[in-house]
């Protein structure tokens, strides 16, 4: 087994955030096209329960609690996109 010194192994790092982000750009394509298919079917873009109720859940699903403040903003931030992108594709209340 080969021993990687200090720039092999943030290369090796460096891709895994790589396929993670890459991953992660799907899966908000796919958040984002939901959001925008439901917005015919809420009538209106801000709901404020299911907005406090996703954060609550996020925040159960958080494994590593020192990262829980930064994931709960990071989500905030995409349900803030998803209006956003709601908006621009219907003329619905807000």
């Amino acid at each position: 087994m080969k021993i990687m010194n200090a720039e092999e192994i943030l290369c090796h790092k460096r891709r895994k955030i790589d396929c993670i982000d890459a991953h992660m750009v799907r899966l908000l394509e796919k958040r984002f096209k939901l959001a925008t298919d439901l917005k015919i079917l809420k009538g209106k873009i801000t709901d404020t329960k299911r907005e406090s109720e996703v954060l609550v859940s996020v925040q159960k699903n958080v494994k590593e609690t020192k990262f829980a403040k930064a994931i709960v903003v990071i989500f905030a931030d995409i349900i803030r996109q998803s209006k956003k992108i709601q908006r621009s594709n219907a003329n619905l209340p807000k």
